[in-house]
């Protein structure tokens, strides 16, 4: 009975009517607003064009208006969707109509007349086959030939009739003809995550607590940006200063809102905004590093784990905590030892153990404070080597089948996991010994993060369980990325002569590390005469044909830097057509239209570049080619084996080059 009540409740869930609000939408436009702005953009447009750019389809009324459908908004408003150009004009009435949205809807409309002639063709010849039968006399050669009118009428008056069943039938797009639109995004603006992140000027508005009830949080803002409410109060709030937990209403935007993360000091100590797993609610934790810890691994901690192979076990994070710091040169900081490294280091802060864990959700939360103080002691204690780099966590992993004991494992912002320990100690001192520096300090947490507060979640599936039995193996898929290569790769040295190691790296003598994105040999690369030369062949200093994407022109560019690492396997795009490392950077197209740089593991582009808003790579999208046109991905393979590869890793000024015709960054 009670699962039966628990299903009904959860039906009646699905389908209640939910409340539904206009300003969030940015498609959605008041026709003032929108007729407003298309004046400035289309300047040679009539009034009456300008006008008809407001569109009020039936899905522009449900989007805009609410579950009723609404043309107008609380304000009394007409509401809707904004073209940016006008609609499309036959100069042919059809019906007393010759304006269209669209393609689709002319199809769609021409279809209802193509019906009714092909009724009236059909009642013709079946009274030309009536009259042919009756005047016959007899003659079976005029009878057969009036039955096959009567029955060819019939039969195409049936397919006509039944043809749009049969297509929907057959599939729903055949026939409804949705075309997409471009509708102009509403220049209101988005709202950032938190409200720190805006860079503005901007004041805010505080509107309610983030658990407050989604109903009455809309209802008030809608009552706030109501322009008709002239009792509205202003925004006032500076949002570096907006409280934790609590959401504001940031101005241009619509109504939308950004939350508040400011933490009051408690007695000299930082305090970091976050939600623990489980809450409903922010709250301010004493501590500068904050987050939760959890294993996305469906595998991890079950009764399965030792049949499919070992992962962690909850609590996947067991002892003490430590916040470890790493001085420039990558060098670890140790107290009262500042030229004399060893093969320890001290922490800069710890705590016991997590301190809420829910083993309902097999989650822990965790808080570490790290005082002035320490901070303070900790930039002395680096002074030697030119200052603190920046902060780690040293956190010992829970092993399920306890092969080798529990295991400790350094983790970056992000929850990056930058190496187990075994990896990270070596008789130099260096942090991280085998990888190289510049490669992993990037994941560091910076001072001025550690001071303000951070927050780090860290997903236990992400961090390499390292055995003994497959020790080089798991170091080499799980770290290559920073640049980790075999301990017994030729080209190491214990001497630290490598260039691109610390301490006794593995790196080889050109001092490329073992992770980059790269091209297999014979890439064709298009000089800045147009003309191509293999990857391998070229030098630095020579010229290649760059693109600059924001005049959309091509140019002429340097090359000043040229890496040239080994890689366990590439992606082969279009049978070849492009061979490539999985995160170098590619110019693409989206079906839907959006372009930019992407990759095929465009999680990994983002640790190496700076590029905002990277797209995901994938079968179906288009690669820019070298002659400006367009080339669709009909097939992505991965090919497996070590293969000596190469990159243009700086091209000077645009960063970007034309790899087998298409065009690539130089990921610098």
């Amino acid at each position: 009975m009670k699962k039966i009540l628990l299903a009904t409740i959860f039906f009646l869930f699905l389908i209640s009517p939910a409340t539904v609000f206009a300003q969030l939408d940015q498609r959605c436009w008041t026709k003032d607003k929108c007729t407003e702005t298309r004046k400035q953009v289309n300047i040679n447009l009539s009034e009456k064009e300008i006008n008809d750019g407001f569109y009020q389809g039936s899905e522009a009324r449900c989007v805009c208006g609410g579950l009723e459908c609404k043309t107008t908004d609380a304000g009394g408003d007409e509401i809707g969707f904004c073209l940016p150009v006008t609609q499309t004009v036959t100069k042919i009435y059809f019906g007393g109509r010759n304006r269209f949205d669209n393609i689709g809807v002319f199809i769609q409309y021409i279809y209802r007349y193509a019906i009714i002639i092909a009724s009236v063709m059909a009642v013709i010849m079946l009274i030309v086959a009536g009259f042919t039968w009756m005047t016959s006399g007899g003659n079976p050669e005029m009878i057969t030939s009036a039955k096959k009118r009567i029955a060819g009428s019939l039969m195409g008056l049936f397919l006509a009739v039944m043809s749009y069943s049969i297509l929907n039938l057959l599939n729903p797009a055949l026939v409804n003809l949705r075309l997409p639109n471009t509708w102009m995004v509403n220049t209101q603006g988005l709202a950032p995550p938190t409200c720190t992140d805006i860079q503005s000027d901007k004041l805010v508005h505080e509107i309610a607590t983030f658990n407050t009830n989604p109903k009455e949080k809309q209802k008030s803002i809608a009552d706030f940006i109501d322009p008709k409410n002239t009792s509205t109060p202003k925004f006032e709030t500076n949002p570096k200063l907006a409280k934790c937990n609590y959401e504001y209403v940031v101005p241009d935007t619509g109504g939308q809102t950004c939350l508040g993360i400011m933490c009051p000091q408690k007695s000299g100590k930082i305090s970091t905004c976050a939600l623990p797993s489980g809450k409903d609610s922010y709250g301010c934790f004493v501590g500068n590093i904050v987050g939760t810890i959890y294993d996305t691994n469906i595998m991890a901690d079950s009764p399965f784990d030792a049949v499919f192979g070992e992962n962690w076990g909850y609590p996947w994070v067991t002892g003490e905590m430590d916040v470890g710091a790493i001085c420039n040169g990558g060098r670890f900081y140790t107290k009262g030892r500042k030229r004399s490294f060893g093969l320890t280091h001290n922490e800069v802060a710890s705590i016991r153990k997590a301190q809420i864990s829910n083993s309902n959700n097999k989650t822990q939360f965790y808080y570490i404070p790290v005082s002035e103080q320490q901070i303070a002691n900790t930039e002395k204690e680096c002074e030697f080597y030119g200052g603190v780099q920046g902060y780690y966590l040293d956190l010992s992993f829970n092993e399920t089948l306890g092969i080798g004991g529990d295991e400790d494992h350094f983790i970056g912002k992000n929850g990056f996991d930058l190496g187990d320990w075994e990896l990270g100690i070596s008789e130099s001192g260096a942090f991280l010994d085998q990888i190289r520096f510049q490669d992993i300090k990037q994941y560091l947490i910076s001072p001025e993060e550690l001071k303000k507060g951070i927050k780090v979640d860290i997903n236990a599936a992400n961090v390499c369980d390292v055995d003994n039995s497959e020790e080089e193996e798991m170091r080499l898929k799980c770290y290559g990325y920073l640049g980790y290569q075999n301990k017994t790769s030729s080209g190491s040295n214990s001497s630290g002569s490598s260039g691109g190691s610390l301490g006794g790296g593995v790196f080889r003598g050109d001092g490329n590390a073992g992770y980059s994105s790269c091209f297999p040999a014979g890439t064709k690369i298009t000089m800045a005469d147009n003309t191509e030369k293999n990857i391998e062949d070229i030098d630095v200093g020579e010229m290649v044909l760059a693109y600059d994407i924001n005049t959309q022109s091509t140019k002429s560019s340097v090359v000043s830097e040229i890496e040239s690492p080994i890689r366990e396997g590439y992606y082969s795009v279009n049978n070849n057509l492009l061979r490539v490392t999985d995160e170098h950077p590619i110019y693409i197209r989206k079906p839907n239209g959006e372009i930019n740089w992407g990759s095929i593991n465009p999680q990994k582009t983002a640790i190496e570049t700076r590029l905002d808003g990277l797209l995901q790579l994938g079968v179906g999208d288009e690669l820019f080619m070298s002659d400006k046109g367009w080339i669709k991905i009909n097939d992505i393979t991965y090919i497996e084996g070590a293969i000596q590869t190469y990159n243009l890793k700086t091209v000077e000024q645009y960063h970007t080059y034309f790899a087998d015709g298409v065009l690539v960054h130089n990921k610098q």
